[in-house]
């Protein structure tokens, strides 16, 4: 008779391997379920689309000199913003507790690094490093917080 506790160790070590294919599972969202889904991926339209807008405005503040245009650009990328924040709000509302628990971390964890960065920079600039702008700043927080998921979903796979 075939020793069963071996076996399933060898099925508990299967089941908890970190694959590439996993990974990428986790990443997409496919923990979620599926209405958790539809609020995520009509999030990350908001946020691409509040991406798109934000490069338009910068670059319509940059070539024009109307103010009229100027408020147009700012307002409909700062309602686009706001819009991506209000539906990522209900995205967390809906998710069951577990789930929750992973974006707070990712959040936090996010928050962290940007804290991190933001006072090295200011450190940087005292010691008379380049100053960094509001843009570089902004990219360094979506690169923390894709960091904060990267940890997230490898700590939770």
């Amino acid at each position: 008779m075939p020793n069963t506790k071996d076996t399933n160790d060898m099925n508990d070590t299967k089941a908890n391997k970190i694959t590439f294919s996993r990974f990428l599972r986790s990443c997409a969202g496919f923990e979620l379920g599926a209405a958790d889904r539809k609020y995520q991926f009509y999030f990350v339209g908001l946020v691409c689309a509040w991406a798109f807008s934000y490069v338009v405005a910068t670059k319509v503040l940059v070539s024009t000199t109307s103010p009229t245009t100027h408020w147009i650009a700012v307002g409909v990328c700062s309602i686009l913003a706001l819009a991506a924040l209000r539906s990522f709000y209900v995205l967390i509302g809906k998710m069951d507790e577990m789930i929750r628990r992973i974006q707070f971390e990712r959040l936090a964890i996010g928050f962290g690094l940007i804290i991190m960065i933001l006072a090295g920079g200011g450190l940087l600039a005292h010691a008379g490093v380049h100053v960094l702008n509001g843009n570089d700043y902004l990219f360094f927080a979506m690169l923390a917080w894709g960091a904060g998921n990267i940890i997230s979903i490898l700590r939770y796979q």
